[in-house]
């Protein structure tokens, strides 16, 4: 898609960051008197920094661009940005010109886990009980059953076993602990969002699909 300079751009994906890669290029027709393009993305928890290089990420030129230089820089060329991780922002902002030709192609490219080490804050250790509890007693949820836009966690202290035939539609669902389903018959597990955040997602097997 094409984007008209001068102007800041918020692109949207519901869960933030959601691709694996992105190719940009610079036109061109881009004139030395062109302003600048700012192209802002919302993140999540799915993606904890980003990878910016020249050439489409490729050859023996290629450049990384080194982290949040929107902030140590004070002129910028294509491929400057800047990573916001606050709670209350957690947005991703790059800048787009044609001022140096060697940064005309750029590959960006989200990283779920830096150095492939994810460093989850405020997360325990998993802490199973022996056995699991039903998805739909009461008790397994502290007396209240999920509802319908609810956001639920199940805990590193949780084991639960989903026996619904099927589940109220949840804005959000983060498994911290472990989360299986009964095989007695059909099931079907409704939200918006589900994160295996620290914990286990297990449903059917190789041998036996569910």
């Amino acid at each position: 898609m094409p984007f008209v300079t001068g102007h800041r751009y918020r692109l949207h994906w519901e869960a933030g960051l959601d691709f694996d890669a992105m190719k940009i290029e610079v036109s061109e027709m881009w004139d030395t008197n062109d302003k600048d393009i700012r192209m802002i993305w919302n993140h999540t928890e799915k993606r904890e920094a980003v990878n910016i290089t020249s050439h489409y990420g490729g050859g023996a030129d290629t450049i990384l661009v080194n982290n949040n230089t929107l902030t140590t820089l004070s002129t910028w060329s294509s491929g400057d940005f800047q990573m916001r991780n606050a709670t209350e922002v957690r947005e991703f902002e790059i800048l787009i010109n044609g001022k140096d030709a060697t940064r005309n192609n750029l590959l960006v490219t989200p990283l779920e886990c830096i150095l492939g080490k994810c460093k989850l804050d405020n997360v325990d250790e998993l802490d199973l009980p022996d056995k699991s509890s039903p998805w739909s007693d009461p008790a397994t949820w502290g007396g209240t059953l999920p509802a319908e836009d609810d956001e639920v966690e199940i805990t590193t202290k949780m084991w639960v076993e989903l026996d619904l035939a099927e589940t109220p539609r949840l804005k959000k669902l983060t498994v911290n602990g472990r989360l299986t389903f009964k095989d007695d018959a059909a099931k079907t597990l409704k939200s918006h969002l589900i994160w295996v955040r620290a914990g286990e997602l297990l449903v059917g097997s190789a041998a036996a699909p569910f």
